[in-house]
C-alpha cells in the first residue's frame, strides 16, 4: 500500500506532501497499537483514538498535579520522537519512494 505523509506548509498556507512510502500492512492501525502499548510501558492512560494524555481527575488521581504535568510533557515528548514517519521507517521498514510536488 502507498502512504502519503503530509506537513503543513506556512508558505503555501496549506497542507503538502511530505514523503511517500510502500508499505505492507495498516500502518495507522499498527501504529496506534504501538503508541498504545508504549503508553501502557510508561503507565500513561491515552486516548485510542487521538493518542493525547486523558485528563488528571478522571484517568490519572494516583498523581498529583505537577506529577501529572510531568507526565503530559513526557508523553508529548514521546508523540514527538515517535512519529508515523519514524514509526514507518523503523519499525516497519516502509520503502520511500521518489515523487515531486507540482503546483498548478
Amino acid at each position: 500500500m502507498i502512504y502519503l505523509l503530509e506537513k503543513y506548509c506556512d508558505m503555501h498556507e496549506h497542507y503538502v506532501v511530505d514523503a511517500v512510502y510502500e508499505v505492507n500492512g495498516d500502518v495507522d492501525a499498527e501504529y496506534t497499537k504501538f503508541m498504545l502499548a508504549k503508553a501502557e510501558e510508561y503507565g500513561c492512560v491515552v486516548n485510542p483514538h487521538w493518542l493525547n494524555l486523558m485528563n488528571y481527575a478522571d484517568h490519572h488521581p494516583n498523581l498529583s498535579a505537577a506529577e501529572y504535568k510531568e507526565k503530559e510533557r513526557f508523553w508529548n515528548k514521546m508523540l514527538k520522537m515517535y512519529t508515523k514517519q519514524v514509526y514507518i521507517e523503523k519499525f516497519m521498514r516502509g520503502q520511500k519512494l521518489e515523487f515531486k510536488t507540482i503546483y498548478g
